[in-house]
């Protein structure tokens, strides 16, 4: 079986007009948010401005999508003490269930950190799976899927021959694209990503599912 999921992080703004893209095309996708950040105006280091969505709007803006914790205040796992990872998870998901009626199953890793001891206390916490940031450039059923590599970035430059790879091969194979929506919407991003979101929809014998639904398939054929 096929599979095709999407995953984008950090829940700002213009999360907004990428789920109206992704029903357009048809496809699912898991987002990540950092609840403690609710509607906060800010700049970064870089310069880049950023607004995030506001929890009072998380149940309308992700409606049909999947939501994940990505850290309550978008902190290094690596750097908290245990009482500290629980608490940035925990926020999440009580944010999450109050405000959009959704259980949490997984985590997007603020900047694709881990370690051995975080991934110890996300399994001791309930979390069944966590996704990375580095691409694997491959079509690999995680092994473990607390340290889930996505295949690549959705604006990544080998994105449609990693397609038409992908429309090739045969057996078990995960697709797995990120990102960030604020990436997007530049004139040219959002055409490349127009292009990407189509000639996904458009591809035959796969599913698109979120990242717990591709989990829950291969964890329950495993049992």
């Amino acid at each position: 079986m096929k599979f095709i999921t999407l995953s984008f992080d950090d829940g700002e703004i213009y999360d907004r007009e990428l789920t109206v893209l992704l029903r357009r095309y048809g496809l699912k996708a898991s987002f990540g948010l950092c609840c403690g950040y609710s509607g906060a105006v800010g700049e970064l280091p870089d310069g880049r401005k950023y607004e995030k969505i506001c929890v009072e709007e998380i149940a309308q803006t992700y409606a049909g999508f999947e939501l994940c914790s990505h850290g309550f205040y978008h902190r290094d796992f690596t750097e908290l003490s245990e009482r500290e990872l629980q608490k940035e998870i925990s926020g999440d998901i009580d944010a999450i269930r109050t405000y959009a009626d959704k259980c949490v199953a997984g985590v997007i890793y603020p900047g694709g950190k881990t370690d051995p001891f975080v991934t110890g206390v996300l399994r001791n916490f309930g979390i069944k799976y966590a996704r990375m940031a580095d691409s694997s450039y491959n079509f690999d059923v995680p092994s473990d899927f607390m340290l889930w590599k996505p295949t690549c970035h959705i604006l990544d430059s080998r994105i449609f021959s990693l397609i038409s790879e992908f429309e090739r091969c045969g057996g078990d194979a995960v697709f797995g694209i990120c990102g960030h929506s604020y990436e997007l919407f530049g004139k040219e991003s959002r055409e490349k990503t127009e292009n990407v979101l189509s000639r996904l929809s458009a591809l035959q014998n796969v599913r698109f599912t979120t990242l717990y639904e591709t989990y829950s398939y291969f964890t329950n054929r495993r049992l």
